[in-house]
This record gives C-alpha cells, sequence and structure tokens, in this order.
C-alpha cells in the first residue's frame, strides 16, 4: 500500500505532476509492504537517524508493521527547469522518486540494498513513466 503525502511547501505545479506518476506506479507496480511516500517542497530532506542532508531519502524500519518511508525535496524543480526544460525536470524528479522506489522493491524481494541496480531499475521505471507520458512542453 502506497500512501502519497505532499507537504503545503511544495509546488502546485509539482505536486499535479507527482501525482499522476505516483498513479501510473500504483497502477503497475505492487506494493506489498505499507509505504509513506513525503513530498516537501524545500530543497533538502534529513535522514532519519544520521540528520544527513539530501534531496531524497528512505527509512526502512526494523518492525515490519511499521511503514518504509521515503522524503523527497522538490525545492530545486524550478532551477532544473531554468537549467534543463520542464519535461526534463519533471522526469528528473520522477528519477528521484523511483529510485527510493528501486530500494523499496529491493526490500520487498529481501535483497541488500544495492545503489547501481536502484538506479538501473529507476531509470527503467522512468522511461516506461516516459513512453506513457510523453513530452508535454517540448516545444
Amino acid at each position: 500500500m502506497l500512501k502519497l503525502q505532499m507537504q503545503p511547501s511544495t509546488n502546485r505545479f509539482v505536486k499535479i505532476e507527482i501525482s499522476r506518476f505516483v498513479r501510473w506506479v500504483e497502477n503497475n507496480y505492487r506494493f506489498p509492504l505499507q509505504l509513506h511516500l513525503n513530498i516537501t517542497g524545500a530543497n533538502q530532506v534529513r535522514t532519519r537517524y544520521s540528520n544527513g542532508i539530501f534531496v531524497a531519502s528512505s527509512f526502512f524500519p526494523y518492525d515490519e508493521g511499521q511503514p518504509i518511508e521515503i522524503n523527497i525535496a522538490t525545492g530545486d524543480f524550478f532551477s532544473l527547469v531554468a537549467s534543463d526544460g520542464k519535461d526534463a525536470a519533471v522526469y528528473i524528479t520522477m528519477l528521484s522518486i523511483a529510485q527510493q522506489l528501486a530500494y523499496y522493491f529491493q526490500v520487498v524481494k529481501d535483497k541488500e540494498l544495492n545503489r547501481q541496480d536502484s538506479l538501473a531499475e529507476a531509470l527503467m521505471i522512468t522511461e516506461k513513466y516516459e513512453e506513457f507520458r510523453g513530452y508535454l512542453y517540448e516545444k
């Protein structure tokens, strides 16, 4: 089960794009373990225990009764738009979410977390979504 929560600081356009992506992901992937996907408009998020600062982080509890948490910061979205264009900014943001989802899928499959594998799976997820969504803002 996937629960999406967007903080008020998240830009309205970004909320719409992420909601579309999450709806697509829910229709195309299974979520047997409870997952909370938290989106903020901040530039960074803190990890739960190490206080590290990142654009994306995940928390995988030892207790299976607790939900897995993914936290994504989207505050850099409009700087991405300025440098790469609107469609690229959308896909860069979705890639960030997809990489954290890939870690979730590794946990579901009882695999060791592997950054290279998660990035490869994230690219595959994002490319499939790109085929579905297309380029809405390309000139």
